[in-house]
């Protein structure tokens, strides 16, 4: 479309003969309108690649264990439980995996730019072939010189478009650029290498982005589109003869391996979910009843995309007779019968095969089986595609009309094509710059989700969360509770209720953990949460239970490994400390501490080498009540100085702090028979004995 008016005269499917120079002059010409739309994405997202991770990010990414080695390859591709540190998410997403590995290998760790610099690099691919696509289907109808201005004009819009950013912010989905990528590619090969139709190596790219999410079963559907409508130039009308319906049935036969291979991928795919993937509560009735008002909105917000948030409060509309439901209807049904009026105009075929890739695009999100929130903004990513071909090519046409009424006219075209053409997309290119910086870190993303989506349970409560890390604790636990009117049954909501009531030292926090269980029992993160709040309140052995079940519901949780393990040392418990530091080396073989207590020798207390540094410090955490650091400190002392009566006492003293009893009396014993003087050991071992006695009376 930048130069969409330079030549507006039908031209034949052979190319026209031209001068060597002009035609290098045309290349050239091309080529720099390349390079200014790659520098314009460049510069609409430089300011994305420190942005943090967010929401499903903390699951997928940063908690799970099995990322950070590549010698987990093999189990990305047969245990989906590689996926998410959380059962209920655990997804057979094997290819997704495997690039987050990629990235954190080649980050050295959890650096959101590297992750990032694949998301922008994915983007930029999936706007090249977008490009050569575009143009494939333009030229179907005709061949012009300004239908590669239009391809570029129109891939430029949707990588730069303002509400695809989730997309490309939100590293979860990555699963949409994958897909959109192997379905755009696989279209693209079919199109521009007819010999590979027979071997169905065109099929390549569809079965490899299958294996990031399996939104490419609709690739079949979307390949019939473009043989009817494109390729074979087949209208509605056709159908009525003979000869159209012989050539209708040969398209279709000519896409049932496509259907095929598809249909049986995506069973695969939905085989190898772990049985514990918990999709939605909503009522299907319900949520296919709101669809049609998402349509609306999906629309309106590539027209306008404004008011875009992370996360929706948007609720199942429940009746039938609810006006948003007409208005979507009527919507759908208004685009239903554009395209097929446009499919019976050669020259608008294009737009109707746009708008049919609009719909079939959001079948997978918008049908009987519904999904956690109705609507959300990185499902349009997909959709995106077909309605920007659609939006190019009426405006393309449009222009093409008015320069039909002569030379003056062709100039108002042009003119109108620059201007309306550079001037979307440098507004877009403002709006992604502005919304990457509300992507920046949790704080500034959940706090417009709470501004936008007020009555977002799951919003309030992460924007709670934010606060809550920046130290904020009253003012966390005042969204929590603001959450809970909207969210009472939100089982991470009551985990966080209950850390920042501890926090704050309020009452009840028990309880909210409970309520957590009653509601998902196999919250292995709230596990994790439990086992450090009873290790606090100097419960260990019940810590040390809750932390096994989040091992056993989530072995990837480096977290819940790492807290098991502290606990486990501190307890003495060198057997099963040496068992569960072993399973973590099966999944990250390089990890310092695991090996060091697979092989009885100490991490604890890194970064101290003398006994007497770490008494010192141990001391300290014990008099401010740091029990388990304080363990490790004393637990690493005895093991340089196995004869410190003192390592022995701040041992017992520390283990008492975590209610390990018997534990801490053999301390207070090893003391006193180092140096038989030591009071405080001797106070310690009445102490403990006194406990266990009343315990065992009891």
């Amino acid at each position: 479309m930048l130069r969409l008016a330079a030549e507006m005269n039908p031209m034949p499917h052979a190319p026209i003969p031209a001068a060597s120079g002009t035609s290098l002059l045309r290349r050239i010409v091309f080529a720099a309108a390349c390079a200014a739309a790659v520098a314009l994405l460049v510069a609409a997202y430089a300011n994305h690649f420190d942005n943090g991770f967010h929401f499903d990010d903390s699951h997928v990414i940063v908690d799970n264990l099995y990322l950070r080695s590549l010698k987990n390859l093999p189990r990305f591709f047969s245990d989906p439980h590689t996926f998410s540190t959380r059962p209920e998410s655990a997804l057979y997403r094997p290819l997704l995996t495997l690039s987050y590995a990629l990235d954190y290998r080649a980050a050295g760790g959890l650096e959101p730019r590297a992750f990032h610099r694949t998301q922008f690099a994915l983007l930029l691919l999936l706007g090249a072939l977008l490009v050569a696509f575009y143009r494939r289907v333009a030229d179907a109808v005709g061949r012009r010189p300004s239908h590669r201005y239009l391809a570029l004009s129109a891939a430029a819009l949707f990588c730069l478009h303002t509400a695809n950013t989730q997309t490309v912010n939100y590293l979860c989905s990555r699963s949409d650029l994958l897909a959109t990528l192997a379905i755009v590619a696989s279209l693209l090969a079919y199109a521009r290498w007819p010999r590979l139709r027979r071997s169905l190596l065109y099929l390549v790219p569809l079965v490899i982005g299958g294996f990031a999410k399996p939104l490419t079963v609709v690739f079949p559907a979307l390949l019939l589109a473009y043989r009817l409508l494109i390729e074979d130039r087949l209208s509605p009308a056709d159908l009525r003869d003979a000869a159209g319906r012989r050539r209708a049935l040969a398209a279709v036969t000519a896409t049932l391996p496509a259907f095929v291979v598809a249909l049986v991928q995506f069973a695969f795919t939905a085989a190898m979910d772990a049985d514990t993937v918990r999709y939605s509560d909503l009522g299907r009735w319900s949520y296919l009843l709101t669809q049609p008002f998402v349509w609306l909105h999906y629309a309106r917000l590539f027209v306008l995309p404004i008011g875009l948030t992370a996360d929706t409060d948007w609720t199942p509309i429940t009746d039938w007779y609810d006006t948003r439901v007409a208005a979507g209807i009527l919507f759908a049904l208004l685009l239903a019968v554009a395209a097929w009026r446009w499919s019976h105009v050669a020259r608008l075929r294009p737009a109707a095969f746009g708008i049919v890739w609009f719909f079939v695009a959001l079948v997978p999100s918008s049908t009987l089986f519904p999904l956690q929130e109705v609507y959300n903004e990185h499902r349009i990513f997909f959709p995106y595609v077909g309605l920007t071909l659609a939006a190019a090519w009426l405006f393309a046409d449009a222009l093409h009309g008015l320069a039909l009424r002569g030379r003056r006219w062709r100039r108002v075209a042009a003119v109108t094509a620059v201007a309306v053409v550079g001037g979307a997309l440098v507004a877009h290119a403002v709006g992604t710059r502005t919304r990457n910086r509300v992507w920046l870190d949790e704080l500034t993303l959940w706090e417009d989700v709470a501004e936008k989506s007020p009555a977002n349970g799951r919003g309030l409560m992460n924007y709670g969360v934010a606060l809550m890390a920046r130290g904020y604790v009253r003012q966390a636990l005042t969204q929590f509770e603001r959450a809970e009117v909207h969210a009472p049954d939100y089982e991470i909501l009551q985990i966080n209720l209950a850390i920042s009531k501890s926090a704050l030292g309020e009452p009840g926090a028990e309880s909210h953990f409970r309520r957590a269980f009653e509601l998902s029992p196999g919250y292995a993160r709230g596990r994790y949460f439990y086992g450090l709040w009873l290790a606090e309140q100097s419960r260990g052995p019940e810590a040390i239970a809750e932390l096994e079940r989040a091992v056993a519901l989530s072995a990837g949780d480096l977290d819940a490994r790492d807290l098991l393990c502290r606990l486990l040392a501190a307890a003495g418990d060198d057997r099963r400390l040496a068992e569960i530091a072993r399973g973590t080396l099966a999944i990250v073989p390089a990890d310092p501490s695991a090996a060091a207590y697979a092989a009885g020798s100490d991490r604890s207390a890194p970064g101290f080498e003398s006994a007497a540094d770490l008494m010192l410090h141990g001391w300290r955490n014990l008099t401010s009540g740091r029990w388990l650091d304080a363990s490790g400190m004393f637990r690493r002392a005895t093991l340089l100085e196995p004869r410190s009566a003192e390592a022995w006492l701040g041992l017992g003293r520390s283990r008492i702090g975590l209610g390990f009893v018997a534990q801490a009396e053999s301390c207070f014993a090893r003391a006193l028979e180092i140096d038989p003087t030591l009071e405080d050991a001797r106070r310690g071992l009445e102490q403990t004995r006194g406990a266990r006695s009343g315990a065992s009376s009891g």
